[in-house]
């Protein structure tokens, strides 16, 4: 494998309050107290979704060939626990 990337979808914005709390702030170095506050003031949910996109591009048989598959993961309730789709 030559290149991988890996990619999330967040919230409009998300990546600049990470960066606020991080480095205007300083959390970085204060894991404890960056996990109190987030603990506290973001809602759990168990109602993520998991989309996984796959392209491999290679030779095969003298052809350059693009396999491609899309998975999508929805939460599962199993044994009467919710598991979010992250945790799957």
């Amino acid at each position: 494998m030559r290149t991988l990337n890996y990619k999330t979808v967040r919230y409009e914005g998300h990546q600049y309050l990470m960066k606020f709390l991080t480095q205007e702030l300083g959390l970085s170095d204060r894991h404890e107290l960056l996990q109190e506050i987030l603990e506290n003031s973001i809602p759990i949910t168990k109602q993520d979704v998991v989309v996984i996109f796959c392209f491999v591009t290679g030779w095969k048989n003298g052809y350059l060939q693009q396999i491609s598959d899309v998975r999508k993961i929805d939460p599962l309730n199993l044994y009467g626990e919710t598991w979010s789709s992250i945790q799957l």
